[in-house]
């Protein structure tokens, strides 16, 4: 039961012409931020800041530059949570919710169902990412330098890198669907996501660096900085991984206690999505 809900729900994820125009945003902005880059890096009269530029761009290490656009505290998490307020709330719009649970499709069903096609979502997002990304990169580094390596790259750790990174966006895919729950609105869920997004993890973030120990604390374990904290493991990408050897502005957790939050914020979020789920009239 659960498998064939998968399924409908995958079908309706890749006929939803927003997911595919997601995809193409997020690969142009890949395509016009290594473009910048490397315009950018012809004129900087900064050697130092010149070959930073350069090396963010070049391959291998544009790998982890395009990740991170698509990454929770990049674009990704912007659109994941587009993709979930709309594919969710359509459900009470278009009644697709009223007819599922009218042929005896039990209700955690389709909302766990919805969660895993977005978790798919969000992985392919990232992978999209990251490939156009290196295709770029590929270009510029050729261009530039007239040959690569490309057993400068660990594959296995790439791979664990997308989805390290899919991870980090499960929490927030979590979050909007219990919004859009809650709201029945996609236009709703949009606002208090982003909202979110912008207001507090943002704003409310850098607050709280400025409130002493207590402030610092908290951050800590702010989804935003939990994801930061699973995602510097992708620096295991590179065989060669380079370290700054500079301390981080914001406290993180290591990443493992880190994961372990981000899974917490996850269930707590589609738990509450499903108790309310369970609970709502959908005759109304």
């Amino acid at each position: 039961m659960f498998a064939r809900m998968v399924q409908i729900e995958n079908t309706k994820l890749f006929k939803s012409r927003l997911f595919w125009v997601e995809l193409a945003i997020l690969a142009g902005l890949v395509v016009l931020l290594f473009g910048g880059m490397f315009a950018l890096s012809q004129v900087l009269p900064d050697e130092a800041l010149e070959a930073q530029v350069a090396a963010a761009m070049y391959w291998p290490a544009s790998l982890n530059t395009a990740m991170g656009l698509a990454s929770s505290g990049g674009l990704g998490g912007l659109l994941i949570m587009v993709l979930a307020s709309v594919l969710v709330a359509h459900g009470y719009s278009h009644r697709t919710f009223s007819l599922w649970l009218g042929r005896g499709m039990p209700r955690p069903v389709v909302l766990l169902a919805q969660f895993a096609v977005l978790a798919l979502a969000a992985a392919l997002l990232v992978a999209t990412a990251t490939v156009v990304g290196g295709l770029v990169s590929v270009l510029i580094t050729l261009g530039a330098e007239g040959s690569l390596t490309f057993d400068a790259v660990n594959y296995v750790q790439l791979g664990l890198s997308i989805l390290r990174t899919t991870f980090t966006l499960l929490p927030y895919v979590a979050m909007t669907m219990l919004f859009a729950v809650l709201t029945r609105s996609a236009a709703g869920t949009l606002g208090l996501s982003v909202g979110y997004a912008l207001l507090i993890e943002s704003v409310l973030t850098q607050v709280l660096l400025f409130a002493g120990e207590t402030g610092r604390a908290v951050v800590k374990f702010v989804p935003a900085t939990l994801a930061a904290s699973v995602n510097s493991l992708n620096n295991s990408t590179l065989v060669t991984a380079t370290v700054n050897g500079q301390a981080p502005q914001i406290p993180m957790l290591d990443p493992v206690p880190a994961a372990i939050g981000l899974a917490l914020y996850t269930l707590v979020f589609l738990g509450l999505a499903v108790w309310q789920f369970r609970r709502q009239d959908l005759t109304a």
